[in-house]
């Protein structure tokens, strides 16, 4: 038999009132920072379902590239570079 007396151990608890503490400061903190305001909205025009589509383009580009050079020939003109 041991001659020291037994220790009693406490038992752990958490404590929370720090932890509300920080919590009401950061709530505090956002609500202040926060923007009560409207943002400004794009208005845009968006496309409707009878004219999508409808802007197709009926010209065509044709595009040579070789190692000489590099041609376009397309409606209404024809360029080369050498």
């Amino acid at each position: 038999m041991s001659v020291l007396p037994q220790r009693v151990r406490r038992k752990p608890e958490v404590n929370i009132i720090p932890l509300v503490d920080v919590l009401v400061v950061l709530i505090f903190f956002f609500l202040i920072s926060m923007q009560f305001r409207n943002l400004t909205v794009l208005e845009l025009t968006l496309p409707r379902v009878e004219t999508a589509g409808q802007t197709r383009s009926e010209e065509q580009l044709e595009i040579v590239i070789t190692a000489e050079a590099l041609s376009l020939w397309g409606t209404g003109f024809w360029m080369s570079s050498s």
